[in-house]
């Protein structure tokens, strides 16, 4: 009703007397029904203006209490404000949480083992069999999936620097807008198409990192995203940049997993994926072992 009629003073006695009635409140109730409207509610029970002053801050009080609360998330095993002011300190909570001796050195490399899904057909909107092909339930709000993404990035720069040194991955090779949280002084570009841009043993990588809070073998491909990759899917004997893509799972736990997965448009990678939604979501399956 909140959207379809106005809440007077009159409408809303007729909310609260319609309330259940505890016994533990019969005096107020008492009043209640000596009452024909608010005001006359309020005098019968001697309420001042400064009462109810005190209790439109109690109650605000309580609002702010319950929306901080559902801002606490558990980031590496500990509680994390997630707001927008408080995102830049994100990087020293995992530092904190996830000490440099325990982050793995994985080269780009060595890409994860996929399980052949299938010649891949235009338009096609088939999904693989087994539980890997399953999306996960629900959605999240926006503040949480920015948050799981700027994890994932964060658990990526810190396992590529380890990896290759501070040599090679440094402040500017992270391009996305989520280094501006951790270095304030980086100039992002979001519609590159990557979030990182390394170079190793005369190879350009063009790293797009994907996140996930589970082991979800399933995210989607930004229009730019999708741009670069194709691109860089047309191989020719001057080209010596490579498309991959970086998928953190466990974003959110003191252990993230880690998978280099090849580039989707690829021609000899192309069987290893199923498309959903025009090529815009895409699955794969791991190879279990």
């Amino acid at each position: 009703t909140s959207y379809l009629q106005e809440w007077t003073d009159t409408f809303c006695y007729s909310l609260l007397s319609k309330l259940t009635r505890e016994s533990i409140y019969e005096t107020f109730w008492g009043k209640v029904n000596d009452s024909s409207d608010l005001q006359e509610l309020r005098t019968n029970l001697s309420l001042t203006q400064t009462q109810l002053d005190q209790a439109k801050e109690m109650l605000e009080k309580y609002k702010q209490k319950k929306r901080q609360q559902n801002r606490i998330i558990s980031i590496c095993g500990k509680d994390f404000d997630n707001s927008e002011d408080n995102l830049g300190t994100l990087w020293n909570h995992i530092s904190d949480g996830i000490s440099e001796d325990r982050i793995p050195k994985m080269p780009l490399t060595r890409q994860t083992k996929l399980i052949t899904t299938g010649k891949r057909r235009k338009g096609s909107n088939n999904k693989p069999p087994g539980n890997g092909g399953k999306r996960s339930r629900g959605r999240v709000s926006k503040s949480m999936e920015n948050l799981i993404g700027l994890a994932g990035e964060i658990h990526a720069f810190r396992m590529l620097r380890e990896t290759y040194g501070e040599m090679v991955v440094h402040k500017n090779t992270w391009i996305s807008s989520n280094s501006a949280k951790v270095f304030s002084d980086n100039h992002p570009n979001d519609d590159y198409g990557c979030d990182f841009i390394i170079n190793v043993k005369n190879r350009k990588y063009f790293i797009e990192v994907k996140a996930t809070q589970g082991n979800d073998e399933s995210f989607e491909l930004g229009s730019s995203e999708v741009r670069l990759a194709m691109d860089q899917a047309k191989k020719t004997k001057k080209r010596k940049g490579k498309f991959l893509i970086l998928h953190v799972t466990n974003a959110c736990s003191d252990n993230p997993g880690f998978r280099i997965l090849p580039n989707p448009y690829e021609l000899n990678s192309q069987d290893l994926y199923t498309l959903d939604n025009a090529g815009v979501r895409i699955r794969y399956r791991q190879e279990r072992k």
